[in-house]
């Protein structure tokens, strides 16, 4: 009998060392707003508090632009778009429809080049964003501060 007890200790030990050395589990979020004609979700991948990789797709229609096509819609978007092309951990598209467009933002925070990042209109980081990383909690903190919500 001692030695059934033992051993199930010694497993236990072991799995809990095997836990332990595997660290944090990367994690998710997702946030939402729809406000204005502009639907918004961005959804972030985490390790503790720092944000490894980053999604946001941006649905707007042409009435909410003030135009009432594709190629009115592309001549107002397209130089913004523009901005992200070649930059390093950034993949960015734009997907044009009838009434509407879809833009797609990924941002590997773990290969970014935030001193390029920073450029690009609409993108806000701390001053220590390039040394310790993007914060999770703070990411979140300010979504919410600017109405998004947290999808479950």
């Amino acid at each position: 009998m001692n030695f059934y007890k033992k051993s199930l200790m010694l497993i236990a030990v072991m799995a809990f060392l095997v836990l332990a050395a595997c660290g944090a589990q990367e994690q998710t979020k997702t946030f939402t707003k729809n406000a204005n004609g502009l639907e918004s979700e961005l959804k972030y991948w985490y390790k503790d508090d720092k944000v490894t990789k980053q999604t946001t797709k941006n649905k707007i229609t042409y009435a909410t632009m003030g135009v009432t096509n594709k190629e009115e819609a592309e001549a107002i978007l397209k130089p913004a778009s523009e901005q992200y092309q070649g930059l390093q951990g950034v993949k960015e598209s734009i997907k044009y429809e009838d009434d509407y467009a879809i833009e797609d933002v990924e941002i590997n925070y773990e290969n970014v080049d935030f001193d390029e990042l920073k450029n690009v209109p609409g993108m806000l980081f701390d001053e220590n964003a390039k040394k310790n990383g993007v914060s999770m909690e703070k990411s979140e903190e300010l979504l919410k501060k600017n109405g998004y919500e947290e999808k479950k």
